[in-house]
């Protein structure tokens, strides 16, 4: 159905005679006559909606939106095809929106944007994700005062510019230098973006969720050969549920195309937030037996910084101490201060639950080598 605001009695005018007809996307026109039904009806409508605009055109111009065209049905965009074609020379604009990252591969959109794209009318506009200063004009437009720097840099990291997203998150800020979202893995999303972030993992396959929920644990992108060792299925079946994850837009093979990566990182924090305690320990101990055991699944210079994470996660401290230390160590090789004291932090964090035996065994700090003198 379509609704025009503030026509005045243009639209009256325009539709004179063919109320009847009209009402079947124009309710507000009154009764829908009986020989606007069927096949006959549907092309005549097609033809009287297109002669409509035209008239309401007639000396203005006019700008006919169609929102969320991700969910229309095949009559709406049957009659969008019409109007695109029969009308290249009107005082008019349509303007029709979708979401690209609801279009999964087999979506019946997607054949009709294509043939949109043969015609020279159309023209289709790509819009970016936000930038952070963008996003922080949003969050200023939404609370009503601008956000302080922690607060951006988090929301921004959590949304990946996805204003939606960002929407939804400013619903849970008390102010903007409060808590809000943030810390490893962020304060809990609310019940209705965490069920609307799961509604596309719940209708895969069960394949496919154990490995959307197994890519969840391993990082911001997981590597193929990690990603079966942890997922337990036989090579095809892991091909086939990365497919289906990949086709519905849940995940997206890395840029180097070694492994894979969540295309929202919300939706892995849902993912993961879904998890049950043991489940995700579980998958986290799997991660750092199969590093373990092929140090080569991973690039040498993350491998001390992934393996101690999983460790920790695991909630394996005997394991986890040495790793971290190790691992701190590697980042004051290569300089990277921040990531030294956060796994320093952290060392502490697990000396005091590690067994005695682990922390005799671990050497002497050496300020040199990356431990405090």
């Amino acid at each position: 159905e379509m609704c025009i605001r503030d026509s005045g009695d243009a639209l009256a005018e325009a539709a004179a005679g063919q109320e009847g007809e009209l009402a079947r996307l124009l309710p507000e026109l009154g009764e829908t006559s009986p020989e606007s039904r069927g096949e006959d009806g549907r092309a005549r409508l097609f033809e009287l909606t297109a002669r409509l605009l035209e008239r309401l055109a007639a000396d203005r111009t006019l700008v006919v939106a169609l929102e969320d065209l991700h969910w229309a049905d095949r009559s709406t965009r049957e009659l969008l095809g019409y109007l695109l074609r029969s009308l290249a020379h009107a005082r008019l604009v349509i303007v029709a929106t979708y979401r690209s990252d609801d279009l999964h591969r087999r979506h019946p959109l997607r054949p009709f944007l294509a043939e949109l794209d043969r015609m020279r009318t159309v023209r289709r506009v790509e819009l970016p994700r936000f930038t952070r200063a963008e996003v922080g004009d949003q969050l200023t437009g939404i609370t009503g005062r601008r956000p302080g720097r922690p607060l951006l840099d988090r929301v921004f990291e959590r949304s990946d510019g996805n204003a939606f997203f960002v929407e939804e998150l400013a619903r849970s800020l008390a102010d903007e230098d409060g808590p809000g979202p943030g810390g490893p893995r962020g304060e809990s999303l609310s019940e209705s973006l965490r069920e609307l972030l799961l509604v596309r993992v719940e209708a895969l396959p069960g394949d496919a969720q154990a490995v959307v929920r197994a890519a969840a644990e391993g990082g911001s992108a997981v590597e193929y050969d990690l990603l079966r060792a942890v997922a337990g299925l036989d090579e095809d079946a892991l091909i086939e549920a990365l497919r289906a994850a990949v086709g519905a837009g849940i995940l997206l093979p890395t840029p180097d195309g070694d492994g894979y990566r969540f295309r929202h990182s919300l939706v892995r924090e849902a993912v993961g937030d879904d998890l049950l305690p043991g489940e995700r320990s579980r998958l986290h101990r799997r991660y750092a037996h199969a590093l373990e055991a092929d140090p080569a699944l991973v690039r040498a210079e993350e491998r001390p910084a992934r393996l101690a994470s999983y460790w920790y996660h695991a909630h394996d401290p005997a394991k986890a101490l040495p790793a971290t230390l190790e691992a701190a160590v590697h980042s004051r090789r290569r300089y990277a201060y921040a990531e030294q004291l956060r796994l320093l932090d952290r060392a502490l964090e697990l000396w005091e639950i590690a067994p005695v035996a682990v922390r005799e065994a671990q050497r002497p700090f050496d300020h040199a080598d990356g431990y405090p003198a």
